[in-house]
Parts: structure tokens; sequence; C-alpha cells
């Protein structure tokens, strides 16, 4: 395995972490998402880097060697893992949002009736 191909499953695993720590948001509210989300662009920025033209960790014309069938599986097994768990990320990102839009809603209705009691007084 060369050091880009190790480099690009480094990064995924890390955008893996990542991604599953920002679904846990439901259930911890103190995961700093800014944080979080911050790492994963971070993460995707250096893949952007490394990809040089070629898609991710795909060698084009090395006659099919096993290493890189191997290492090309690796990679796009790891890439399957992390779009499932951004799926469910994403998932749980909008249902919090949802939920905060929701309770702002109310907070606004609660503004509203409050300003029409004090004028009413």
């Amino acid at each position: 395995m060369d050091h880009e191909d190790q480099r690009i499953l480094a990064l995924l695993e890390e955008l893996l972490e990542y991604t599953i720590r920002l679904s846990q948001v439901e259930e911890d509210p103190d995961i700093d998402v800014e944080l979080l989300t911050r790492k994963c662009r971070e993460r995707l920025t250096e893949l952007q880097k490394i990809r040089s033209g070629n898609l991710i960790g795909l060698k084009h014309g090395d006659g099919g060697h096993n290493h890189d069938l191997n290492q090309n599986e690796r990679i796009i097994e790891a890439l399957r893992k992390l779009e499932i768990h951004t799926k469910q990320c994403l998932d749980v990102l909008v249902r919090c949002r949802s939920r905060t839009e929701t309770e702002l809603a109310s907070l606004r209705q609660t503004g509203k009736a409050i300003r029409a009691y004090a004028g009413a007084v």
C-alpha cells in the first residue's frame, strides 16, 4: 500500500468517525456540531487534493495487480460505510433542524402573545 492510499484510507476513517459522532447529536446535545462539520470539510478538501485527477485510489493502466485490486476494494468498502453513516447522520440532523424550527415557531407565538397582552394592559 503506497503512502497516498494509506492517507486516503486514514481520511475516510476519520470522516466516518466524525460522521458517526455527528449522528449521535440527538442523544448527546453537548456534541460540538460546528467543530465536527468543520473537520469533515477539512478531510474532504484533503481527499480532493490527493485525488489528483484519478478516481480515489484507483490506478489506471497498472495491469490489474492483486495488490491494487485489494487496495481498491478496501477504499470502496470505506466509501460504502461512509455513505451509509452519512445518510443516517443527515436524517438525524434534519430531525434536529425540524424540532428547532418547531420550537422557534412556538417561541415566536409566545412572544406575540406576550406583546399583545402587554399592549392590552
